[in-house]
């Protein structure tokens, strides 16, 4: 019977795990909620539940792929523990739902963080609300909008796709300078901000309507 390749080293697995923990959205989503609560006591609070609670359910991952070390991931751990039509339902949601959609927004994200540093080619604002797709209940979509962000996040896709098809070791190598820009940026930030000289313990508990 055909068996996958152990081709993963550790320093692979652990940048994989690493990368998928640490996702690209960390560098947008605490401004979008930092503006939502406001306090930054409260941010940091939710920082850390969310932290404990993706810990906790690693820890489960890593305990139940340790009792079944199969190929097959979750859907394997989902059908052992609730049958076949539950690992079915994971399998077609994180293939058609979950995971494209995870695969695109980081595409569309390190696009549009591209477009900081270089400009990307964009249709007139009449070319680009020429093309309009409407999704009852859900709103207006531009197809043509920010053409040069989607056509590298598409490239970016396929490029990636091509790798990971032709090699296993070449995607993982991917992963590990990615996982590990990644982190330094992260250190960058931190380091950068509790050593910029411009800290101030109030900014713990002064709101952001008051610090603005």
């Amino acid at each position: 019977m055909p068996q996958l390749e152990r081709k993963l080293g550790l320093w692979s697995c652990i940048t994989i795990v690493a990368g998928t923990i640490i996702g690209s959205s960390i560098f947008m989503k605490p401004a979008i909620m930092a503006a939502q609560v406001h306090l930054p006591l409260m941010l940091l609070f939710l920082w850390i539940i969310t932290g404990i609670v993706s810990m906790i359910g690693g820890m489960i991952t890593a305990e139940v792929g340790s009792m079944l070390p199969e190929t097959g991931g979750q859907y394997i751990y989902y059908k052992h523990m609730y049958g076949d039509f539950i690992a079915f339902l994971f399998g077609w949601s994180a293939f058609i739902v979950s995971n494209t959609a995870s695969i695109a927004g980081i595409a569309f994200l390190f696009a549009q963080y591209t477009e900081f540093f270089m400009r990307l080619p964009r249709f007139s604002r009449e070319i680009e609300q020429s093309v309009v797709f409407t999704i009852p209940f859900v709103g207006k979509f531009y197809i043509l909008e920010y053409i040069g962000v989607k056509a590298l996040a598409i490239f970016m896709m396929f490029i990636i796709t091509w790798v990971n098809v032709r090699s296993v070791k070449g995607g993982a190598a991917i992963q590990i300078v990615s996982t590990v820009m990644k982190l330094l940026a992260l250190a960058v930030l931190v380091f950068g901000i509790f050593f910029s000289g411009k800290g101030d313990v109030k900014n713990f508990y002064s709101t952001y309507d008051n610090v603005h």
